[in-house]
């Protein structure tokens, strides 16, 4: 299963780092952190919803703003 617009389901680890284009062990320490893309536990695995992971990325800090002199 792919993340798309509207995707519905639970996305592993994997998927969710390959959307991301980030390392899996970079969502693992975010989850030890408590921090990244809110989940949910399945047994011992994490997994993650769409609608949490755009969440939380419209949640992350933007960039690209001009400074002012």
């Amino acid at each position: 299963m792919a993340l798309n617009d509207g995707a519905e389901g639970l996305f592993t680890s994997k998927e969710v780092a390959e959307f991301l284009r980030l390392n899996p062990g970079t969502l693992d320490n975010w989850a030890c952190q408590g921090t990244g893309p809110r989940f949910v536990k399945v047994g011992n695995t994490r997994r993650y919803t769409y609608t949490d992971l755009i969440s939380w990325l419209e949640s992350q800090p933007q960039g690209g703003e001009p400074e002012e002199w």
